[in-house]
């Protein structure tokens, strides 16, 4: 095949022995990565503390680097114009993968305290080291070299992964974070208060008394919290402003007419004296505990503030200020092309950094298998279903959804159009996340819900040691399919 079709020039070969040797040489690259871990596990030469330094390294680091050094060069417009559905697939993902499970469930019927675990297993696999691994050492393997070098970042698969990361991880904190049982709003939301002068003075007259000021209990139905003040909190009343001392708390001067909680960046009026559904009078240092304030559910805010922080991890913040300088032309020149960029040196460095993402991720994993799984934690007729689920059942759905895509619009949607540089290495990116073992993080999740870590680590040690097999099968298929034009 020739003619204007980029995809036979891409690929060196589309039958399938060269496919198939060359998705073994990927995976027997990533073995050796990880069998380097797991004898530095083994032999305690990697104990808890490097591992936890080495993984600090890696997460706010090398990963960064990589993922910001390889999407800047590639972004423009014209391609997120064409590659914006990679930001919304985790969605489809997470949705299919969330449906197969409560198949596994009802099949299996597994303990109701491991219903959760097999719900988040299959619908949240490894976003990012294991594809970056693979996508990586495929591109070398598979990709013609000629036609990969005058591509440049756009025949990148790389680029095309980096934009399925922020929201791939907002649904792992959060609807994963959910699934498990886990609360990452703060039991209580960080309030500042407005008192009027008059109280102020008495709180004044407290705090320079040297003693410990009393703290505020609120009695509010489901709510038995202190409150404390923040640094730079305001008492404020009809005379004017004054600052509360640091970390101060409420005292027990006599109750103002009026007291009111200022949440970030807007003023609620004041919680004005009132009776509780008991009857009871409740002054207004008693309202503060309340949950609701004009319809909102303030927790749920507050839940949402959390789970929004916790998915800004720094490679999401890596991929989100490289597209944020890719699509400004000033920005993009001052750092690239780094031998000729007036910052490319700052460019060069952060490049030397990201080499080692990929490697060290790998050693990592091979460090978190090490110790073996608990057999007895999980059924192994749950564990084999949730595992061959989540490896071949998603994948091959998936697969298919992209083939009745490219039957239904390949004539309207330019995405679908395998003549376009970025078709090849964007179908590879799209499909191959959709195969990956669940992801060391729902190990964390677990312990943060109050749940047992032995079945999700059990889970995911199945995965892992089915996927030279499993991966193997799925990646061919997957390259297979990209190169008879089929998806």
């Amino acid at each position: 095949m020739g003619g204007s079709h980029l995809l036979p020039a891409m690929l060196d070969s589309y039958h399938l022995m060269p496919i198939f040797v060359a998705c073994i040489r990927s995976l027997t690259t990533a073995g050796v990565l990880v069998s380097a871990g797991v004898y530095l596990g083994r032999r305690n030469i990697m104990g808890k503390e490097v591992t936890r330094g080495v993984a600090e390294l890696t997460l706010r680091v090398t990963m960064p680097c990589l993922l910001f050094t390889r999407v800047v060069p590639a972004i423009n417009y014209d391609l997120m114009s064409y590659a914006w559905p990679m930001l919304l697939l985790p969605i489809l993902y997470v949705g299919l993968g969330l449906l197969l499970a409560k198949l596994v469930l009802w099949v299996c019927q597994p303990d109701e305290e491991l219903r959760a675990t097999v719900l988040v297993s299959v619908a949240f696999g490894n976003p990012l080291s294991m594809p970056l691994m693979l996508l990586t050492v495929l591109t070398d393997d598979i990709f013609d070299p000629v036609m990969y070098a005058r591509l440049g970042s756009i025949a990148d698969p790389i680029v095309y992964l980096s934009l399925f990361q922020p929201l791939a991880y907002m649904t792992m904190y959060g609807l994963g974070g959910w699934l498990l049982g886990i609360s990452l709003a703060k039991k209580v939301p960080k309030p500042m208060y407005i008192v009027p002068a008059a109280s102020f003075l008495d709180l004044s007259r407290h705090f320079q008394g040297g003693g410990t000021p009393p703290r505020v209990h609120s009695i509010a139905s489901r709510n038995s919290h202190s409150f404390t003040l923040r640094d730079g909190v305001a008492a404020v009343g009809r005379g004017g402003q004054k600052l509360l001392p640091t970390g101060s708390a409420l005292s027990d001067a006599p109750e103002p007419t009026s007291l009111s909680r200022i949440w970030p960046f807007s003023l609620l009026p004041a919680f004005q004296s009132a009776s509780g559904d008991d009857g009871c009078e409740r002054g207004p240092t008693q309202l503060l505990g309340r949950g609701r304030f004009a319809g909102i559910d303030l927790q749920m805010l507050e839940t949402f503030r959390s789970t929004l922080r916790q998915s800004m991890s720094p490679p999401v913040v890596a991929v989100m200020l490289a597209l944020a300088v890719g699509l400004c032309p000033p920005a993009k020149d001052a750092l690239f092309p780094p031998r000729s960029a007036p910052l490319g040196a700052l460019t060069k460095g952060m490049v030397k950094l990201g080499g080692a993402a990929i490697p060290v991720s790998m050693l990592l994993l091979g460090v978190s298998i090490c110790r073996g799984p608990d057999w007895k934690a999980v059924d192994m007729r749950t564990n084999l279903v949730t595992c061959l689920t989540k490896m071949l059942v998603l994948p091959l759905i998936a697969l298919g959804s992209f083939y009745l895509l490219h039957g239904v619009f390949r004539s309207s949607w330019t995405l679908l159009d395998e003549s376009t540089p970025w078709h090849t290495p964007l179908m590879l990116a799209a499909l191959t996340v959709s195969a990956m073992p669940t992801g060391n993080t729902m190990i964390m999740l677990v312990e943060l819900g109050g749940g047992e870590k032995a079945p999700m680590s059990t889970i995911i040690f199945l995965q892992y040691i089915l996927s030279p097999v499993i991966l193997t099968f799925c990646l061919s298929l997957f390259v297979m399919a990209i190169a008879a034009e089929v998806i």
